[in-house]
């Protein structure tokens, strides 16, 4: 469902790529460092191919940078660009009210459902990761 209404409202970016934008929006507030690609996959639910693949992509649009890293020349970092950062700005304008439609669609939304559903993606992440 988020999926297909970021499809949809034109932003221009799809779930994954929204993901893999704020991984290394969050990486970037701890350091100046960029994420590994094998550091950023295992964050996210891809494999570390399909990894490759989007940022590959999301480059192509100025919205990533891919370097070499200078410790290992066989790694490559992820930064995120300055369009990057702006894309990623307009697309959560768009996509964290769907996610606040989806988590507390019922007024009567208490904490134990919320636990619950938190739960359920723990769960989902763990499942994905063995």
């Amino acid at each position: 469902m988020l999926d297909r209404r970021l499809r949809d409202s034109g932003c221009g970016l799809d779930l994954r790529e929204y993901d893999l934008l704020v991984h290394l929006a969050e990486a970037s507030k701890q350091s100046e460092a960029g994420l590994r690609l094998r550091d950023l996959a295992a964050r996210v639910l891809l494999n570390p191919s399909n990894v490759t693949r989007r940022l590959e992509a999301l480059a192509r649009r100025g919205l990533v940078e891919r370097r070499p890293d200078p410790r290992d020349g066989r790694g490559v970092i992820a930064f995120l660009t300055p369009a990057g950062r702006q894309m990623l700005r307009r697309t959560a304008q768009i996509h964290l009210p769907d996610v606040q439609e989806l988590v507390f669609r019922e007024a009567g939304s208490n904490l134990e459902e919320i636990r619950d559903f938190l739960e359920q993606i723990a769960a989902h992440e763990t499942r994905s990761a063995e």
